[in-house]
């Protein structure tokens, strides 16, 4: 099975260029979800009254009225794409794309964005 992250990178490097705004936006949805690789820490569980407890394992004393949160730990630091990287993505385009600086600088931006390479 492969990835979600995986999936979308195989549409972006074959995708037509009026439908990358669409692929932008997947992207950043897919981003802004929490690292599913990283198992909770501790489960958080709010009343309707607003009362609140922190377990840390999941609770019996749960109900349908009650929000539970999964806490985790902060992600991993990631990596930014290295200029091999995105230029392999680059030349698998169809028609293949030769370099182009505002294609890798906003790229660069997106990572710092999501606190890939520091830029949190």
């Amino acid at each position: 099975m492969m990835s979600k992250e995986r999936e979308l990178l195989k549409r972006l490097v074959s995708v037509d260029l009026s439908d990358i705004y669409d692929l932008l936006i997947e992207a950043q949805e897919l981003l802004a979800q929490p690292e599913t690789k990283q198992k909770p820490v501790a489960w958080q569980v709010i009343g309707i009254a607003g009362f609140m407890y922190v377990y840390n394992k999941p609770s019996d004393q749960v109900y349908d009225h009650h929000t539970v949160n999964a806490l985790y730990t902060a992600p991993p630091k990631r990596e930014p794409l290295s200029d091999k990287e995105i230029h392999a993505y680059l030349s698998l385009m169809e028609p293949p794309f030769l370099w182009d600086e505002g294609f890798c600088s906003g790229i660069e931006w997106a990572e710092k964005q999501h606190g890939i390479g520091g830029g949190e």
